[in-house]
C-alpha cells in the first residue's frame, strides 16, 4: 500500500498483538482514524465510553510515511481460547473485511515452583509458589480462581463418595494370627554385638 511502511500481512500480525478488555456482553466495533505521516498505535483506537479498553496502547499497528489517511474498523467480541480465521463466521463478513486469528486467553504465562517449607519443627511440608502473568484484562488472582473452579468441576466425575464417610470396619483380633515381635528390634545397635 502506498505511503504505509508495512504490508497487509504485517498490519494483521500487529493487530493480533493488540490486547483488549470488553466491558459488555455484546460485540463492539472500534475504529482507528489517523492521517500521516505518523505511527499508528493501539492507543489510537477509538471506542465508545470505556466499553472496550486497550490493554497495550503502545503496540504499533503501522507507520504512515506520507500524507495518507488510515481508517480501520475492528470487531471485538467474547470467546474462549484460540479461534483461527478460517473458523470464523464467513456469512457475517462483508467485502473488504479480513478475518484474523482471535486469541481470547488473557494469561500470557504461568510458572510454578514446589519447594520445601518448615512449620515449627516439621520440615516435611511443601510450598507452592505460582507466578501468573496476564495481559491486564484480568487479575492473576481471578485467573487462578477461575482455573481452580474449572478443575474442580471437571474432577467431580471421579468423586463417587457419599456425603458421609463410612466408618472403616474393624476386624476382630481373633481373626488375625499375630506373630510376636522379634526382641532384637527394640535393642540399640551397640547392644547387638555385631562384628
Amino acid at each position: 500500500m502506498k505511503d504505509i511502511a508495512e504490508d497487509v500481512s504485517e498490519i494483521i500480525l500487529n493487530l493480533k498483538q493488540v490486547r483488549t478488555k470488553l466491558n459488555s456482553e455484546e460485540s463492539q466495533v472500534i475504529r482507528i482514524e489517523k492521517t500521516g505521516p505518523c505511527q499508528v498505535t493501539a492507543g489510537d483506537i477509538q471506542s465508545s465510553a470505556g466499553v472496550v479498553e486497550i490493554m497495550n496502547p503502545e503496540q504499533v499497528i503501522c507507520t504512515l510515511t506520507g500524507e495518507r489517511d488510515f481508517y480501520a474498523e475492528l470487531t471485538v467480541e467474547w470467546g474462549k481460547g484460540y479461534m483461527p480465521a478460517e473458523h470464523q463466521n464467513k456469512e457475517k463478513l462483508s467485502i473488504g473485511q479480513i478475518p484474523i486469528d482471535a486469541i481470547f486467553t488473557p494469561v500470557k504465562s504461568i510458572r510454578y515452583v514446589v519447594s520445601q517449607a518448615r512449620v515449627g519443627q516439621r520440615t516435611d511440608y511443601d510450598k507452592l509458589t505460582m507466578e501468573i502473568e496476564t495481559d491486564g484484562s484480568v487479575r492473576p488472582e481471578s485467573a487462578l480462581a477461575f482455573a481452580a473452579k474449572i478443575l474442580k468441576e471437571q474432577m467431580t466425575i471421579f468423586i463417587n463418595f457419599d456425603e458421609q464417610e463410612a466408618e472403616p470396619e474393624i476386624a476382630d483380633e481373633e481373626e488375625h494370627d499375630y506373630q510376636p515381635l522379634n526382641p532384637y528390634l527394640d535393642k540399640p545397635v551397640e547392644d547387638l554385638e555385631l562384628s
